[in-house]
């Protein structure tokens, strides 16, 4: 009911502000999507699911986008850099945004496995937790890793 209750005020307080309500609006459809599942799997942890869900879709794209030979890391260079689509496929070029992508697909997949398991026990303060430290504080250190290891590769490449 409390994240029900912050995400309403935040698009209350985007409304007022004349903010785009695009994230408010998500927000909320993401916190009411939770309600239904705590309400259907009658546990707290229920609220959780979503975050599982989506977790598990990142790893299932990264592993079938290095077995493409056209990892999810290019892309999302692709699209906030802009460089030629061509240039993340150079030979020289795709076997570190591979790699890349296969160290996301491992921190992913251990991030997922520690949720999972605290799913399992229906243990939603360690959850909460979880999610907090794990989510935007280990995207950011893997975003930066990601950066430093590829500019690294690249160099070893040519």
């Amino acid at each position: 009911m409390g994240s029900l209750v912050v995400a309403g005020l935040l698009a209350i307080y985007r409304i007022v502000n004349r903010e785009s309500l695009v994230y408010a609006l998500g927000g909320l459809g993401g916190v009411l999507l939770a309600g239904v599942f705590v309400k259907l799997s009658g546990s707290e942890s229920g609220f959780f699911l979503p975050g599982l869900i989506s977790g598990a879709i990142t790893v299932i794209s990264c592993v079938i986008s290095v077995a493409l030979n056209r990892p999810v890391v290019a892309w999302s260079s692709f699209i906030s850099r802009r460089w030629p689509l061509e240039w993340y496929w150079h030979p020289k070029v795709l076997p570190a945004y591979n790699e890349v992508t296969i160290i996301w697909a491992v921190a992913f997949s251990a991030r997922l496995a520690l949720e999972f398991w605290f799913f399992q026990r229906e243990a939603v303060s360690a959850l909460g937790a979880t999610r907090v430290f794990l989510g935007w504080p280990f995207t950011i250190i893997l975003l930066v890793a990601s950066y430093l290891y590829g500019l690294w590769r690249l160099d070893r490449l040519r």
